[in-house]
């Protein structure tokens, strides 16, 4: 019966002499390690070893994986079995990834060593594992498989993924990845991403650093040199463009108030019209029917002297006849004063929505870099500075009507027609 310090260094004498003792034997040697050994790191040091002997030691280490309780020992062993790199063994250990934190990360970790393209459909849901440290594995796998298929998981990781480091690592990966199959849209793609990322205020600067060595590394890839700088130059100008449309935006909104105000008072001025047409209206009828009222109780208090007085009764009646018919005209032209408002009003709201149509399609050419660009802008620049103050209503409503027309042939690349209605529109006087 051998004590503890004899058995102790026999065992480290084990480990230090691998080479001298025959393989079937240390097999079996690490076998009962795994089985009787108390010690934790010696059960963990025998499942590591026997990883090293290959297809012989599989046996061995299935059967501990379904005897050992010990977490840390049964991520070994399962890390163990991928280094062996069998398919036919992950069968044994896949159900562990509903286990712990420490199990699961070696599953994933033992699938990127076996590297089979089959193992994706699970790494791509260990990507949105709850531990940090099985998501960094789960990257690091797929860094291993290298293949394009993971790209929009690992994408949606590197967008919206809460750590730092999570997300670098999901830069190395896919920058790896293109680098690996030299492809120019993918390059593009991921180039822009990156560059949306590293000017966002929220990246941290570690991020940044990260994803300004990446980029570097996307510049250099053969006959794609500088496809992901020349992206990045074209969205700083994007983003000076949409700061250029933030502040006509602004613009276009003090002008709409005021519109808004200007139809807000003939509103008013209308309803004050209609008000003071009813209120005329009721006066003329009560003197209509107090001088009928004068003229029934003349004729027939009169009698005989009243026609005695017809010629006076006559003056009378024509004064009141007169006065009649001056209400009336004064009704009249209350009435055409308020259709002419109706109309200024009606044309104060076609004007403002002629306004919001050209916004938007200025935003549409802008955007789609429409090759009739310049004539549609002049046409555009000659709407908004159509002045009612110094034309008129009536005339600035024509001519806006017939810019907003040109700048719409312009736009559908109808440029003659457009080019004719501009000049007869800016000709108007």
């Amino acid at each position: 019966m051998l004590d503890k310090e004899t058995e102790k260094q026999q065992k480290e004498s084990y480990f230090t002499l691998d080479n001298i003792l025959d393989e079937n034997v240390r097999i079996k040697e690490l076998k009962d390690i795994l089985k009787s050994s108390s010690e934790i790191s010696e059960r963990s040091q025998a499942a590591s070893q026997l990883g090293e002997f290959g297809k012989k030691a599989t046996t061995v280490l299935i059967e501990a994986l379904d005897e050992e309780k010990n977490e840390e020992v049964i991520a070994v062993i399962i890390r163990s079995l991928g280094n062996i790199g069998d398919n036919t063994v992950v069968a044994h250990f896949i159900e562990k990834l509903k286990e712990s934190a420490v199990i699961r990360a070696a599953v994933v970790g033992a699938l990127g060593m076996i590297g089979d393209k089959s193992f994706l459909q699970y790494l791509s849901k260990t990507l949105k594992d709850k531990e940090r440290k099985v998501r960094i594995e789960s990257i690091h796998a797929i860094d291993r498989i290298c293949s394009p298929e993971v790209l929009s998981e690992l994408i949606e990781v590197l967008k919206n993924d809460k750590d730092s480091e999570v997300r670098a690592e999901a830069i190395k990966t896919l920058v790896n990845i293109v680098l690996h199959h030299n492809n120019q849209k993918i390059v593009e793609d991921l180039g822009e991403i990156l560059i949306l990322i590293r000017d966002s205020d929220t990246t941290v600067p570690f991020l940044k650093n990260v994803i300004k060595k990446e980029l570097k590394e996307l510049e250099i890839i053969g006959h794609y040199d500088n496809v992901v700088s020349d992206r990045d130059h074209i969205y700083r100008d994007k983003k000076a463009l949409e700061k250029q449309l933030d502040t006509i935006d602004g613009e276009i909104e003090g002008i709409l108030k005021e519109k808004e105000s200007n139809i807000s008072k003939l509103t008013k001025k209308v309803a004050a019209l209609e008000k003071g047409k009813a209120e005329k209206y009721k006066e003329v009828k009560t003197l209509y029917t107090i001088g009928m009222t004068i003229l029934i109780a003349e004729i027939v208090v009169g009698g005989i002297f009243l026609l005695k007085m017809a010629k006076k009764s006559d003056v009378k009646v024509k004064e009141y006849s007169q006065k009649v018919n001056d209400l009336e005209e004064k009704m009249r032209l209350q009435v055409t004063e308020e259709q002419q408002a109706k109309q200024d009003v009606a044309k104060y709201q076609e004007m403002k929505d002629m306004e919001d149509e050209m916004n938007k399609l200025g935003v549409e050419v802008i955007t789609a870099n429409n090759r009739n660009i310049d004539l549609f802008m002049k046409c555009h620049d000659a709407f908004f500075n159509t002045d009612i103050k110094k034309f008129g209503l009536d005339l600035a409503y024509e001519k806006k009507k017939g810019f907003s027309k040109s700048a719409k042939l312009a736009m559908t690349g109808k440029v003659q027609d457009s080019r004719d209605l501009y000049k007869r529109t800016d000709e108007l006087r």
